[in-house]
């Protein structure tokens, strides 16, 4: 029961009074802080809550009626009575707790002390000597300053003496204050004073404990009003950083300043009007910059500062549930994150933490609802008077802060409806008294703010323009305005005396390079304007960048391309900062582009995913930070470190979106989009906190599962094992789901890999070895923290890696050296007799196989003897027949003269006798006679000269065998190459028709006539030509007596085909004939010597050989170009 039955009645009455005579708190709750609610739903045994403490781990201990809580920011883990497990809590409500210095936490309960172990997971019950009475309804444990520990029961004082005690067991003394007046007395609190007195709270008032003399002694009366809250049900008593004490009790607070004489009573908390007479005050605690931290029982919590006498009230809201969800607080206090929790009596628990962006909301005055068309900003200025001007949904608006005030004005005042877009402004821009709009029906518009007036600006054709309004003033000549456009390739120059609009067509790539373009003008800081013209090519965003010259009113191109695989960007911003600088947020990240030094930069990589949710239009403030707004937040970039922070909007106090950004004049920065604006200064924004507490909770192993993990440890894991997962969480309070994390397993990988929200790892296959896993918290989507929780494990190698496996190997290997030595010795013997055999029976077959090479050798000798016999006989036929063909030749040119002489003696006979003169005598059969008889000279001297022709024709074979058989000096001599390939060529196709098996074959000379005489041994130079060309009728022959002619095949043709001819001073002849080609696999043979096509004693395989030596001896080279029906050499000479 929460207080004596016999005071309830005092209680309703207070009560009531408080409600009807309550003032008006002068500081309440601020709009900044967010509340979450912990209760049954959530784990909580009971919704009940007596007091909460946070361990050296950072986990959150709630003491409530249904027993003690622990809470991890993810769950809550309730603690009840097990009956079959001694190591479960001793059961009944919970009401304080206490770490000691070797972790244990010390729970005061209805049924004494229990210690729980972290270690173990398991409750060990306080045990006492038979002399001391068990603990009960401990209220508070406290640490003295000599480190003995206190505990305030049911009747007394229990001390437990340090250094003499293990788990459960304790050196105890007790202190009864049965022996009081007072009857059924019970310690509610416990506090060791700045005179080293321990100060009790009874349900009988205030006692004081002396440790020296070991007595009680209750407080004196110190007036009435003091007495009301000293005398009463004592609920708390704190002893601040001051020195001071605070008292709270069913009649309110009392404090006694430290070096006061006595007490004083608390009605009134600095310069409040909260008035606290009466009122019944439940707890008291402090904070690490000395707030005073208040519950009570019917107005809620209170903060106090004593320095400053500030005072902010929290109180339950009907309204929302971002509020206390009650105003009976039993216990509040703040952990080491500044988080505030506050504890029910019927509700259970509440965190509340205030969020680091401190910003106000605006909505328009004309209405609250964010969804009316005047809250649906898309742009926000100010001008030098302060006042803001917003794009809205009706109008151009303007805003007055400091009265919260504004007019409305429309360039189509005539139709004020929402749906007129010509009053729907999408745009707008301040220019030294004026304002340039735009509407959301592409119309332009000049404002004057002194004389409230528009003014249409006219345009040849309809402006299409890249999201967002792309407009800028041009501030180094204050000439003209810039419009931007999409698709048109053209830029608007608007004269801001006359408001004339003329164009600027910007040059481009190539007509037909993209048809996606968007003309972007930009303003540096300085006032230099430049020109991007970007292009979508294939999915990729491309352009170039031009500078603008306002006296030529002309551009000039600059060298800065954009980086490969930018598929996504957002609109560009100049930096105030660098100079030369402008921003652009793209698909791999923050873009920093230097059209001084033109280069690119990319920032920010790790974040690209992050900020791709953000609408992208860029904001710097006047310390070079960069803001981008989102759905719900705003990032903030710093460009120097790559250090991202996000700044949460709290829900209902925020635009639908954070779409439009705008630096004003004072500094500070301004999101409006649909549903209002927010307005803050970026210096006095408090980062947003790092995780302080990160721990792994599980590690699985195969089949083995660690829930108690004790970081100091190194886990050993049997290799079969080397599948694991651990899970994590660390204590984030303000947003637990939104905690990201990233891990590292050093030894097997080095680099933090990140994980999002994920708290769970799975690593497959591990080898052995010793690994250390890391793992760290960043809140939301800022930086990680550098707390960092760590596990040693190692995985142990498999058996057959380990010590005795190794020894058993060696063991194995020598016992079967051993054995294998025994067996391969008589194998070998044995392989020895067997291989002598084989041996002998290698060497007989080798003999055989010698004996087939001499006998093939000595065929091949035969063959050449008869070679050598057949040329020596030729050169003697030869020989032989050249003399006849002397005296033919001779002979026939001796005919030919005596014929020449018989046809002049006639000639001469004929004029003699008169055929001429008409007085001749000669009959004209005898004329005849002498007529036939000249015709048959000259037929006889035709015949002599054939005769004469063929004979020397006949005599230059004869030389050229005799030549050719006899050998020559081997002396090089100009030579007619022509002349010489051309005799060689015919001398070998003659040969072949007078041999064995002649065939017919078409000769084609293709002589370069160019071509003179050649350095050349023509002895040795002709039986080259001799042996391609007898090579070349072979392998003709070849095919044309081959089964590859079909019946009805077309008829095959030898030919063989010589050609010369110059290539680069080179002389390159060719000798190609269409024979059936040379295999690809004896190409490379086909030069050696003794190869041979040729079967049986056909061929000795020297032709070619002695062929390229000699082409070789004359500084050539003979190369083969062959395919399937043509084969032909090819000689290269050098003719000098």
């Amino acid at each position: 029961m929460k207080t004596p039955a016999k005071l309830l009645s005092l209680f309703l009455s207070l009560f009531l009074c408080v409600i009807l005579t309550q003032p008006t708190f002068i500081l309440a709750q601020s709009d900044n802080e967010i509340f979450r609610h912990i209760s049954t739903r959530d784990g909580l045994s009971s919704n009940f809550i007596w007091k909460m403490m946070q361990d050296s781990k950072g986990y959150i201990w709630i003491a409530g009626a249904g027993g003690p809580a622990r809470y991890n920011s993810y769950n809550v883990t309730s603690f009840i009575h097990d009956p079959e497990d001694e190591t479960s809590y001793s059961g009944g409500a919970s009401f304080s707790f206490f770490e000691d210095d070797s972790g244990f936490i010390w729970i005061g309960s209805s049924s004494g002390i229990s210690l729980y172990s972290d270690v173990t997971g398991t409750f060990t019950q306080l045990q006492t000597s038979e002399s001391v009475p068990a603990p009960s309804g401990v209220r508070e444990i406290i640490r003295a300053d000599d480190q003995s520990i206190w505990a305030a029961g049911i009747g007394g004082l229990y001390r437990f003496l340090p250094g003499q005690s293990e788990p459960g067991m304790f050196h105890t003394e007790f202190f009864s204050l049965d022996d009081m007046p007072d009857e059924s007395i019970g310690v509610w609190t416990i506090q060791q004073g700045p005179d080293n007195k321990l100060w009790l709270g009874t349900t009988h008032g205030v006692y004081s404990f002396d440790t020296d003399t070991n007595t009680f002694e209750k407080l004196p009366s110190f007036g009435e009003e003091t007495d009301m809250v000293l005398n009463n049900q004592i609920w708390q008593i704190l002893r601040d950083s001051k020195n001071n004490l605070w008292f709270t009790s069913d009649g309110g607070l009392a404090l006694w300043k430290e070096g006061y004489p006595e007490p004083e009573r608390v009605t009134i908390l600095g310069d409040s009007e909260i008035n606290l007479e009466g009122e019944m005050i439940q707890s008291v605690s402090e904070d690490k910059v000395g707030n005073i931290w208040i519950g009570t029982a019917f107005i809620g919590a209170l903060r106090y500062h004593p320095e400053t006498g500030d005072v902010q009230s929290f109180r339950r809201s009907i309204n929302t549930q971002n509020s206390i969800l009650e105003d009976d607080i039993h216990y509040v206090f703040v952990d080491s994150d500044d988080n505030i929790w506050f504890g029910y009596h019927d509700f259970g628990v509440s965190v509340m933490y205030t969020q680091p962006w401190d910003y106000t909301f605006t909505l328009l005055p004309v209405s609250n609802d964010p969804d009316h068309p005047v809250n649906q900003i898309r742009g926000i200025s100010d001008d030098e008077a302060g006042n803001l001007w917003l794009a809205t949904g009706v109008g151009l608006a303007r805003y007055l802060p400091e009265s919260h005030t504004m007019d409305l004005f429309a360039p189509d005042p005539r139709d004020r409806s929402p749906d007129n877009e010509e009053n729907i402004i999408a745009g707008l821009l301040i220019d030294k008294g004026k304002i340039l709009v735009k509407t959301l029906r592409n119309s332009f518009y000049e404002f004057d703010i002194d004389t409230e007036q528009f003014t249409m600006i006219e345009f040849p054709e309809p402006v299409r323009q890249f999201p967002p309004l792309l407009m800028k003033s041009n501030t180094s000549d204050d000439t003209h305005y810039f419009i931007g456009t999409w698709g048109h390739e053209k830029l608007y120059l608007v004269n801001k005396e006359t408001l004339l609009v003329s164009e600027l067509h910007m040059p481009r790539r190539d007509p037909d390079f993209s048809d996606d373009t968007a003309i972007i003008p930009l303003t540096s800081p300085d006032g230099t304007v430049y020109i991007k013209f970007d292009y979508n090519y294939q999915g990729q965003i491309n352009g170039d960048l031009f500078l603008f010259d306002p006296e030529t009113v002309s551009v000039s191109q600059i060298a800065l391309d954009y980086p490969d695989n930018i598929t996504t960007y957002t609109p560009p911003a100049f930096s105030k900062s660098e100079e030369g600088i402008y921003w652009i947020l793209t698909n791999q990240g923050l873009l920093r582009r230097d059209v001084i030094n033109r280069t690119n930069q990319f920032l920010f990589r790790n974040e690209a995913g992050v900020l791709g949710e953000s609408n992208g239009r860029i904001t710097e403030d006047d310390q070079g930070n960069l803001w981008i707004g989102a759905a719900s937040r705003v990032y903030k970039l710093d460009p120097a470190s790559e250090i991202l922070t996000v700044f949460e909007a709290v829900p209902g106090r925020k635009p639908g979106i954070f779409g439009f950004p705008a630096l004003l004049r004072n500094g500070d920065i301004a999101f409006s989009g649909p549903g209002g604006f927010v307005r803050f200064n970026p210096e006095t924004q408090d980062e947003p906190g790092v995780i302080q507490y990160i721990h792994i909770t599980e590690l699985k192993a195969g089949t083995d599962t660690y829930r108690t993990i004790i970081p100091e440890e190194k886990y050993d894991i049997d290799y079969s094992n080397n599948n694991i997962s651990l899970s994590f969480h660390a204590l984030n309070y303000k947003d637990p789901s939104a905690t990201r994390y990233r891990y590292r397993l050093t030894g097997y990988m080095d680099d933090w890999s990140e994980i999002g929200v994920q708290r769970s790892i799975y690593l497959a296959n591990l080898p052995p070895g010793n690994y250390t896993f890391e793992v760290q918290a960043a809140q939301n989507f800022g930086s990680f923290s550098e707390t960092t929780a760590g596990l040693n494990i190692s995985i142990l190698p498999p058996w057959w890696r380990t010590m005795p496996a190794y020894l058993f190997f060696v063991l194995l290997f020598v016992g079967g050296v051993f054995t294998i030595d025994r067996v391969q010795r008589r194998r070998v013997i044995r392989t020895e007799r067997e291989m002598a055999r084989e041996n002998e029976l290698a060497q007989a077959k080798e003999i055989e196989k010698a004996y087939e090479h001499l006998k093939a050798a000595q065929d091949q000798l035969v063959q050449q003897e008869k070679l050598a016999s057949l040329g020596q006989l030729t050169a003697g036929i030869a020989h032989e027949i050249k003399n006849p063909l002397n005296f033919v030749n001779n002979f026939s040119e001796v005919s030919r003269e005596m014929i020449q002489e018989l046809r002049e003696e006639i000639t001469e006979f004929l004029n003699e006798i008169g055929l001429n003169n008409k007085s001749s005598q000669i009959t004209g059969k005898q004329l005849k006679s002498a007529e036939l008889i000249l015709e048959l000279l000259d037929e006889i001297e035709s015949n002599q000269i054939k005769v004469n022709e063929h004979g020397k024709r006949a005599d230059g074979i004869v030389k050229s065998m005799l030549q050719h058989s006899r050998g020559g000096s081997g002396e090089i001599k100009p030579t007619n190459l022509n002349s010489l390939i051309k005799e060689y060529v015919n001398l070998a196709f003659h040969g072949m028709r007078a041999g064995k098996d002649p065939i017919n074959v078409d000769i084609d000379l293709q002589l370069d006539e160019s071509i003179h005489e050649v350095p050349l041994i023509g002895e040795d130079f002709s039986r080259v030509i001799l042996n391609l060309c007898n090579n070349a009728f072979d392998a003709m022959r070849e095919r044309l007596n081959s089964n590859d002619q079909a019946p009805n095949s077309k008829r095959y043709s030898p030919k063989l085909t010589t050609r010369t001819r110059t290539e680069s001073g080179t002389i390159i002849i060719e000798i190609e004939d269409n024979g059936p080609g040379i295999p690809d696999e004896i190409k490379d043979k086909i030069l050696q010597p003794f190869f041979t096509t040729k079967k049986g004693t056909q061929g000795t395989g020297l032709g070619l050989s002695i062929t390229h030596d000699i082409i070789k001896a004359h500084g050539g080279t003979l190369d083969l170009d062959s395919i399937p029906g043509m084969t032909k050499f090819i000689i290269k000479l050098l003719p000098n």
